[in-house]
């Protein structure tokens, strides 16, 4: 009965796309196969008082549908995960016996999962491989590559993976999705206005589809009031609003500051104003901000936290990562010593390129972890960070450099 009801769901999503617009009502065909009583009665035996179980699983399979469709061209037909991931309410997680550092990763899918599967983080068809083992990525998802939608359904299916097979999978915020869920734009690559007009057209027969089934499908919000989204871009401000889709779903449940035993991770870098204020606050706050009230034109307008704002923000900082000053490695001693009970003994940052593969600076204090991996940043090389026990750390995969030369260099 199961795969005779997809099946019949699959021809009903299909007549929906193929024959009618997201914004026109469906065809015949369509309207007779997503009606609730002929639905119940083709498939589920017996009296059927009020939605059905299979309508209340044809919301997931509907999901699983449009994800698949939006995703299609970077990752080719894949089955996504029908479980969103939830925002990590501890900032503090204990370390495990292998810690994985990825860094920037800016809308190139192909070199993410080069990179992933170069380190054993996925096996060959995109799937969790790393079993017990803790995977950071350092935020910048977004911008420089046409690839991100699928790049972030790739990141919420890992971390459900993760958590099924022991390990865990935690993305951070960095400036790029702060800076997209602000309606800057200005970085993001031509594609993606394409690939953004398709998820709208995919989500608004997604979201009708689950109405036909008597399930809460609420439509797109109207785009916030904004001088500087241009008119191409109108799909991705949509989504990507304060209260949109995309931002709901995949940014507001991601942390921006983390630690991962004696590990801080960070986009851009931790001062210490930004540990006075609290790790916990800064998730907290960055995801109300991100979530805000669909109906609540105040909320959606809300300005952006202070502490994502400017040089010295968290996600823009440059204090550790910069080549072409020297480290600040006073400063970096002084905010380890500020996290936590007992400090922390090492930061780890993205934001920065640095051309020649993963750099380390401050007697191993910071670990720079962006290669400019995207063919949009350069094309770097496959590097991923790896912290063993809490205490070595090293480079992989092992064709690339073993070990790290722990030293403050200007290049």
């Amino acid at each position: 009965m199961i795969i005779t009801t997809g099946i019949r769901l699959l021809e009903c999503m299909f007549d929906a796309i193929l024959v009618s617009s997201p914004d026109l009502p469906f065809s015949s065909s369509a309207e007779k196969c997503c009606d609730i009583e002929e639905t119940q009665g083709m498939f589920l035996p017996g009296p059927h008082p009020g939605p059905s179980a299979l309508c209340n699983e044809a919301g997931k399979f509907i999901d699983t549908f449009v994800d698949m469709c939006v995703a299609a061209p970077a990752a080719g037909f894949q089955i996504w995960s029908s479980t969103h991931a939830t925002r990590p309410t501890n900032p503090h997680v204990p370390a495990t016996a292998r810690v994985l550092a990825v860094g920037d990763l800016h809308g190139d899918y192909q070199k993410t999962r080069q990179a992933f599967e170069a380190a054993g983080i996925v096996d060959d068809a995109d799937h969790w491989a790393g079993g017990n083992s803790t995977v950071v990525q350092v935020g910048d998802q977004l911008d420089r590559g046409g690839d991100e939608l699928a790049i972030l359904l790739l990141l919420e299916r890992l971390k459900n993976e993760a958590t099924a097979a022991g390990g865990a999978f935690y993305s951070i915020n960095g400036n790029h999705e702060t800076m997209s869920v602000q309606g800057n734009f200005r970085y993001a690559d031509p594609e993606a206005a394409a690939d953004f007009d398709r998820w709208e057209y995919y989500y608004k027969v997604g979201q009708r589809l689950k109405r036909k089934c008597g399930l809460n499908a609420p439509p797109l919000p109207e785009p916030a009031p904004s001088t500087r989204v241009p008119p191409e871009m109108r799909s991705r401000w949509v989504a990507m609003q304060p209260g949109g889709p995309i931002t709901r779903r995949f940014f507001a449940t991601q942390n921006t500051v983390m630690t991962v035993g004696g590990t801080v991770f960070v986009h851009g870098g931790l001062l210490p104003h930004h540990v006075e204020f609290g790790l916990a606050r800064i998730n907290s706050e960055t995801a109300t901000w991100m979530v805000a009230a669909e109906d609540d034109p105040e909320t959606r307008t809300r300005k952006t936290p202070g502490f994502l704002r400017g040089k010295n923000a968290l996600v823009w900082s440059r204090h550790f990562s910069s080549t072409k000053e020297a480290c600040q490695c006073e400063l970096l001693d002084h905010v380890l010593s500020m996290v936590g009970a007992s400090g922390a003994s090492r930061m780890v940052v993205g934001h920065t390129i640095q051309e020649g593969g993963i750099t380390s600076a401050c007697d191993g204090k910071v670990f720079r972890v962006d290669v400019g991996l995207s063919k949009g940043c350069g094309d770097g090389p496959l590097e991923v960070l790896e912290i063993i026990n809490d205490e070595k750390v090293r480079v992989v995969p092992k064709e690339s450099r073993q070990t790290l030369d722990a030293m403050c260099s200007i290049l």
